[in-house]
């Protein structure tokens, strides 16, 4: 389901103080692949998107427990997910509480099955589509509500 911008605006009156959103989603993004990253920040720069890359999760534990940095959403590849150190289990937690969009080359039905497990609103299998991306502030809304996931 669709969501426009006035009624996301109603449901998150924290918008209301933003004006040129989305064009300033403030996105986490979290790839190992170096080339990847840099092709994907590219793609959410177009779209006006503040993005603050990394390349592991202890870097993106650092970013999410700054207690001056906010970001609307998490864009993680599957494999940062998949993990066992007390970075990945920070980044998890953050996940909780904003919303979460896994990535992978390969969507494979267990990295699937692990973005339902970890509450993702949506796996995007790259390459990753630009209208896609450029639609990723939906999911503030439909995470917002809880009407979304895998």
């Amino acid at each position: 389901m669709a969501l426009d911008l006035s009624s996301l605006r109603a449901q998150l009156p924290g918008l209301a103080n933003r004006p040129n959103f989305p064009s300033d989603l403030s996105v986490l993004l979290l790839d190992p692949d170096f080339k990847a990253r840099q092709e994907v920040e590219a793609q959410l720069k177009e779209n006006n998107y503040a993005v603050t890359p990394c390349s592991c999760s202890f870097e993106a534990a650092a970013h999410l427990q700054d207690a001056d940095k906010h970001f609307d959403l998490l864009l993680a590849d599957v494999r940062c997910m998949q993990q066992q150190s007390a970075e990945h289990k920070a980044v998890v937690q953050a996940a909780k509480s904003i919303p979460l969009v896994l990535m992978s080359e390969s969507g494979a039905p267990n990295e699937v099955m692990l973005g339902i497990k970890l509450g993702a609103v949506d796996f995007l299998e790259k390459p990753l589509s630009p209208l896609k991306l450029k639609n990723i502030w939906q999911h503030l809304g439909e995470w917002r509500r809880g009407s979304c996931g895998l």
